[in-house]
């Protein structure tokens, strides 16, 4: 199995790993492009409805049928949130996502999956 890290400075582990998803693989997320400001994170992704940043979860991971829709799809599906990612891939099937969740009060985070095989996905720990 290849590991596929959406972190490719190499600091942190790859959230999943699919053997197949490679080159229609990508992940969006605010975890190194991001500001903290009087205790709230300013991430890169922009809302375009506000023009203000989104936080809605850590990370989105997409497996599309092609790259370019996978790309596309992992930043919407971030600015989107969990529920509408979710509504969304119960329309489309071939469409895979795997969001980490925001820390709840305990500090951990859920995994989430939609029109995933989990037996090729991996989830690593850090």
């Amino acid at each position: 199995m290849e590991s596929i890290d959406p972190q490719s400075n190499g600091s942190k582990p790859a959230i999943c790993a699919d053997r197949a998803c490679k080159p229609r693989y990508s992940s969006s997320g605010a975890e190194f492009q991001r500001f903290t400001h009087n205790g709230r994170v300013y991430g890169h992704i922009l809302d375009p409805r506000t023009g203000r940043p989104v936080h809605h979860m850590e990370n989105v991971n997409v497996i599309a049928p092609t790259a370019a829709e996978a790309e596309a799809l992992s930043t919407a599906f971030y600015v989107m949130g969990v529920e509408k990612t979710l509504q969304f891939c119960d329309k489309h099937p071939t469409i895979g996502v795997a969001i980490v969740t925001l820390p709840n009060s305990r500090g951990k985070s859920e995994i989430v999956t939609a029109n995933i095989d989990e037996t090729r996905m991996e989830v690593l720990e850090q």
